[in-house]
């Protein structure tokens, strides 16, 4: 697909069609962000977990459709771009008549991530979310220490994808305005974030952050965490856990499923250990 921003940049984007399309259906569409996506229109990709990816494959064989848009970004501004190119491409991909304006869901990691927190908190188009991993709090991140490198986060937000001009002593009004977590009050999207304590790429209390303001705030959210895990989850076993939560979790928001219970009740922090437990030998059978 081709579509223009909110500047009218042409832009491009894929739009991955569910298995056993029908002409003149819609369908429930899951969209999926990390900077330029659709250059990998082309690329084999296994139908595999990556990390705390999205696999195409499991998403378009259980009837969803998936779109990938593009998005470019203005100086001191990462978060409003992502709204400024993800919206546009969006409403083009509904005028294709593949994707139900009602039943469209949203994905992130990483950078995803934080593109995905941000863009919930500036409208409500998406029914559900997913953020693996995200930055919320640029300000708080800024000085805190990258554990892969053991130096700071600055040069990640002033010369690298946070494409900002100067520290936030300097620019103070547009850290907060692509902040997520300053306007968590606006979230009204059904969030399902994972956060790993051994994150080694986005400090694990960058999760934490957001999920105690969307807490406070009395809002929608759940904050899977699986432990010793690193920025992508690399067991077979967390992944497998991580997939079929995603999937439950787009299926009650997008589908109508009924919701599963660690979504609607919630699990204790001090008991997650067990309920894991039960959770894959339920799976198992």
């Amino acid at each position: 697909m081709e579509y223009r921003n909110k500047h009218g940049k042409r832009l491009q984007a894929a739009l991955y069609l569910p298995a056993g399309h029908i002409e003149g259906k819609s369908y429930p569409t899951v969209v999926h962000i990390y900077e330029k996506l659709s250059r990998l229109l082309h690329t084999y990709r296994s139908p595999t977990i990556r990390g705390s990816g999205l696999s195409l494959a499991i998403y378009t064989s259980q009837g969803y459709a998936v779109l990938q848009p593009d998005i470019v970004y203005r100086i001191n501004d990462p978060g409003v771009s992502a709204v400024e190119c993800v919206l546009p491409a969006l409403e083009a991909a509904i005028q294709t008549g593949v994707v139900d304006r009602k039943r469209v869901g949203l994905h992130g990691l990483s950078m995803g991530g934080y593109e995905t927190v941000f863009l919930i908190t500036q409208t409500d188009r998406f029914r559900a979310a997913v953020a693996a991993a995200p930055p919320t709090n640029p300000i708080s991140l800024y000085n805190s220490i990258y554990p892969r490198t053991g130096i700071s986060h600055q040069n990640v937000w002033e010369s690298s994808q946070g494409r900002m001009e100067g520290g936030y002593w300097t620019n103070l009004e547009a850290y907060i305005r692509n902040s997520p977590v300053f306007h968590a009050d606006k979230v009204k999207t059904p969030l399902l974030m994972v956060h790993n304590d051994k994150d080694d790429a986005v400090n694990w209390n960058q999760g934490v952050e957001f999920f105690n303001a969307l807490r406070r705030l009395r809002k929608p959210v759940v904050m899977l965490q699986y432990e010793g895990e690193k920025h992508v989850l690399g067991k077979d076993a967390s992944r497998e856990d991580f997939s079929y939560r995603v999937l439950e979790f787009f299926d009650h928001h997008l589908k109508g499923k009924e919701a599963p219970q660690w979504w609607k009740e919630g699990v204790k922090y001090v008991d997650r250990k067990e309920h894991v437990k039960q959770y894959r030998k339920a799976r198992a059978k």
